[in-house]
C-alpha cells in the first residue's frame, strides 16, 4: 500500500521528470560524441591521382586525417615509376575524413618470367610460346641451317639466354632460325582490321618481321586497328622481311569493308619485290 501511495505523491512524478531529462541528456550526448569521433555531415571531395606521385595523395592523406594503402604494383613501361595508376575512391567521389585510400602504383622493376625453351620446335612454336610467357618478339634473324624455320637460337640483343633463365616480362627476344636447304618464300598476309597483337603474331608467323610502326591518331597499341600495311597482302618475299604497319582508331572506319578489299586473291600472288 504505501508504494501505491507513494506512485501518487509529487516525488515521485520529480524522480520521472529527472530520470527523462537525464535520458534526453545521455542521448544528446552520446550523438555529439558520435557526431565529433565520424565527423558526421563532413565530407571532403577526392582529387584525381592517377599519374602522380605518392607524396601527393599521401599529403592529401595527412590534411584529411586519413590512411593510403598500397594495395597492389604492376610493371607499365609506358608509365612513370612509382606513380599511382590506379585509385579508391576514384576522383570526384564525395568521402568522410578519416577513411582509408587505395592505391596501385607503378612497379620500379619488371616482373620476372622464365624464358621458355624455343630450340629445335618450329617457328610457329616459338611464336606462340614467346606470347604465351608474357615476352615480346624482336625480330627473327635468319641463318644458314638444314631444317626449315627451326628455331636454332634464342637472344636478346646479342646475349644468349638459357632456357628457364628468369628475364624481365615484355623483353623482347630475338630468334634466330635456319632457312633449311631449299631456301623458300611466304606470303604476306592481310593485317587490315587486325589489332596490333594479333598483327605482330600474324606477320612474325609467316616467318617476316615487323617494319615500322605509325599511328594515324592515338600513338598507343590499344583501341587500334590496322588500316594500311606494305608491302601488299599477297606480296611473296624472302623470310625475315618487314612489313610496315599502319594503325587507327577502332572507330570510324569500316575496317571490314577494307580487308575484304585488300584479300588475297591465291591465283595472282605478286611474286616480284617492291622497289
Amino acid at each position: 500500500m504505501k508504494f501505491i501511495e507513494f506512485l501518487k505523491t509529487s516525488l515521485f512524478y520529480k524522480h520521472i521528470a529527472l530520470a527523462f531529462f537525464a535520458g534526453i541528456l545521455l542521448i544528446w550526448g552520446t550523438l555529439q560524441i558520435l557526431s565529433v569521433y565520424t565527423r558526421h555531415g563532413e565530407f571532403v571531395e577526392m582529387p584525381g591521382f592517377m599519374g602522380q606521385p605518392i607524396s601527393e595523395i599521401e599529403l592529401f592523406a595527412i590534411n584529411n586525417d586519413m590512411e593510403v594503402v598500397i594495395l597492389d604494383s604492376i610493371f607499365d613501361p609506358r608509365q612513370e615509376k612509382g606513380c599511382i595508376c590506379m585509385q579508391e575512391p576514384p576522383e570526384g567521389a564525395k568521402i568522410k575524413q578519416g577513411r582509408k585510400l587505395y592505391i596501385t602504383i607503378v612497379a620500379s622493376t619488371s616482373e620476372k618470367v622464365a624464358m621458355p625453351n624455343l630450340i629445335d620446335i618450329s617457328l610457329r612454336q616459338a611464336v606462340s610460346a614467346i606470347e604465351g610467357a608474357g615476352l615480346q618478339i624482336d625480330y627473327i634473324d635468319y641463318v644458314p641451317g638444314e631444317y626449315k624455320n627451326a628455331v636454332s637460337a634464342q637472344r636478346i640483343a646479342t646475349k644468349a639466354v638459357r632456357s628457364g633463365e628468369m628475364i624481365p616480362r615484355s623483353s623482347k627476344i630475338v630468334i634466330e632460325v635456319e632457312l633449311g636447304t631449299d631456301g623458300f618464300t611466304t606470303v604476306v598476309p592481310n593485317l587490315i582490321g587486325l589489332d596490333y597483337s594479333m598483327s605482330n603474331k600474324s606477320v612474325f608467323s609467316s616467318s617476316l618481321n615487323v617494319g615500322r610502326i605509325s599511328y594515324l591518331e592515338n600513338p598507343q597499341p590499344e583501341g587500334n586497328r590496322v588500316y594500311k600495311q606494305f608491302p601488299s597482302p599477297g606480296r611473296v618475299l624472302q623470310p625475315g622481311s618487314s612489313v610496315d604497319i599502319w594503325f587507327r582508331k577502332e572507330d570510324g572506319f569500316d575496317y571490314s569493308k577494307a580487308r575484304e578489299e585488300s584479300k588475297i586473291d591465291t591465283d595472282t600472288l605478286i611474286t616480284d619485290e617492291p622497289e
